[in-house]
């Protein structure tokens, strides 16, 4: 294969889910998603190095929808062609219908259906990381979003990320949301719990959150600056969260930074790494962004995820390690709202009322698994 960039392994990748979309077995899939009126978003994370400043350089784009029995290269072509409806369900409805979806896929994949996307997925991360400085991964995954939840993803050489039973299991226990409840969190039990700063982002995003008529789909056209103060909030949070427990964090640190590791998510491990050997107790330590939260509550609160000869301490108990665990699919989220907090910082424009109303949510349950763990 001849050297490749993004956007032509975007346009590959695009090319073959039009030959997929006329398979007989994928069309089946097709047809459950239609039953359920959900649009399918397929779209790819890639990780191409490390930058200047120690981050990794992700990017990530929309490869093609699927509607109504229809395929559409991007968002702008959907929304010309379909008003997108929404219907009602009960929250064990829309898990159980991700769920019959995701087996409809596990089952796609077992049968081969997807061998030749798994087979240029594979290609693509061979190239990637010949231009990659040594000791330095680039990765390409797949993912696939309904109604911007990801329930399958594929990557290279291991195919599906999780097996279906876990990611059913988490699927049944995800609090889906449909909608802004424009509901004051400050007045829930376990909102108390959290910092006094994280209260008052939270309060002062609030306040700016409940002038403004959501309901108005040409109020804005940039949500972002919505989303600052509830980032902030989760922020001090964190640094809370390193503070308190902060001997054990260092400890830990220490023991990935000198020793060989693997991670349950392996290409967590360089990252992980590299924040280890930030972390040192003549150093003060105030990571940026909301990135290091994931490895924070993946890996230095559940040491369990990680293996290594040396003794880890971790700093949650058994119980709360449990509670974590099964938040999986936050916890990939948070790291993906990583990214996108960076972004945001710089350049990003969220001009979607469903992109910004699914970044919300995600940002008040990382805040509600903060304080639950206190």
């Amino acid at each position: 294969m001849e050297k490749i960039f993004l956007p032509d392994i975007r346009e590959m990748i695009y090319k073959l889910f039009l030959e997929l979309f006329k398979s007989k077995h994928f069309q089946e899939f097709v047809n459950k998603l239609d039953e359920f009126e959900f649009v399918l978003e397929i779209k790819d994370n890639t990780i191409v190095g490390i930058s200047e400043f120690g981050n990794e350089m992700y990017d990530s784009d929309i490869l093609c929808l699927i509607y109504k029995r229809k395929i559409f290269k991007n968002r702008r072509e959907l929304s010309d062609n379909h008003i997108i409806t929404k219907r009602d369900f009960t929250t064990k409805e829309y898990a159980n219908n991700l769920i019959a979806l995701n087996k409809k896929l596990v089952f796609l994949e077992e049968l081969g259906v997807l061998n030749d996307l798994q087979k240029l997925i594979d290609a693509i991360y061979e190239q990637l990381n010949e231009y990659v400085e040594e000791d330095v991964f680039a990765s390409l995954t797949v993912e696939f979003n309904i109604n911007e939840y990801c329930f399958f993803m594929l990557e290279n050489e291991v195919g599906s990320i999780e097996t279906a039973s876990v990611i059913q299991r988490e699927i049944s226990k995800y609090d889906f949301v449909t909608s802004i409840e424009m509901e004051d969190h400050s007045q829930r039990d376990w909102f108390r719990k959290l910092d006094k700063d994280s209260q008052t982002f939270y309060k002062a995003g609030f306040k700016l959150l409940s002038k403004i008529d959501l309901k108005d789909n040409d109020q804005l056209l940039d949500y972002s600056p919505l989303l600052l103060d509830f980032i902030k909030a989760v922020e001090s949070e964190m640094m809370y969260l390193i503070k308190t427990n902060l001997k054990d964090i260092e400890h830990d640190a220490k023991v990935f930074a000198n020793n060989t590791i693997t991670c349950s998510f392996y290409k967590d491990v360089y990252k992980l790494k590299d924040y280890s050997k930030k972390i040192k107790p003549e150093f003060d330590f105030k990571p940026s962004g909301l990135t290091f939260l994931y490895y924070l509550l993946t890996y230095f609160a559940q040491p369990r995820n990680v293996t290594t000869t040396a003794k880890l301490n971790g700093f949650l108990t058994e119980k709360q390690q449990n509670e974590i665990g099964d938040m999986k699919m936050l916890l990939r989220r948070i790291k993906e709202n990583g990214y996108i907090r960076n972004q945001l910082i710089h350049s990003l424009i969220i001009n979607s009322k469903s992109d910004f109303e699914m970044i919300y949510i995600d940002l008040v349950l990382s805040l509600q698994l903060l304080a639950s763990i206190k």
